[in-house]
C-alpha cells in the first residue's frame, strides 16, 4: 500500500436501513494516514502508531448527511494498520518498494524439449466415399 492507494481510497453508502461513519470524520483520517504514510516510508518514523489507527472509532453519520459503509472502511483500516505496521518494523520501506528492491533470481535456462516424430499421415486421397462407391 502506498499513499496514493489512500488518496484513493473509495468507499459505497451503507446497507438501507444501516447506519455508516461519518464521511467527514473518514476523509480527516484518510488524510492523516497519507501523511503518516509518506512520513514513515520517508524516515521510518511515524507519529500514528499502528496501535492508535486499529483503535480509532468514527462517529454514526447523520441521517440527512453522507455516510460510508462502515464493513468496508473498517477492512480498508485493518489494510493500513497490517502495512503500516510492515514498514514501522521494516525501517521504511513499502511493501512493493521491497520487492522491487530485492534481488531478482538468477534466471536458469529453459529445458528443451526432446523432438518428437509425428506418426506418418494416412493417404485419404484414395478412399471413395460409400456414396461414390459403384
Amino acid at each position: 500500500m502506498d499513499p496514493s492507494e489512500v488518496r484513493s481510497a473509495a468507499f459505497s453508502r451503507p446497507p438501507f436501513g444501516a447506519t455508516g461513519y461519518d464521511v467527514d470524520e473518514v476523509d480527516a483520517f484518510l488524510d492523516l494516514c497519507e501523511a503518516e504514510l509518506e512520513r514513515a516510508i520517508r524516515t521510518g518514523e511515524c507519529g500514528l502508531q499502528p496501535h492508535e489507527a486499529a483503535a480509532v472509532e468514527f462517529s454514526p453519520a447523520p441521517r440527512r448527511k453522507g455516510a460510508y459503509n462502515a464493513d468496508e472502511v473498517d477492512a480498508f483500516i485493518d489494510l493500513f494498520v497490517a502495512e503500516l505496521r510492515r514498514i514501522v518494523d521494516s525501517g521504511g520501506m513499502p511493501a512493493s518498494a521491497a520487492q522491487a528492491a530485492r534481488p531478482a533470481p538468477e534466471a536458469q535456462p529453459e529445458p528443451v524439449a526432446e523432438p518428437t516424430i509425428a506418426p506418418p499421415i494416412e493417404d485419404t486421397t484414395r478412399r471413395r466415399r460409400w456414396w461414390h462407391r459403384r
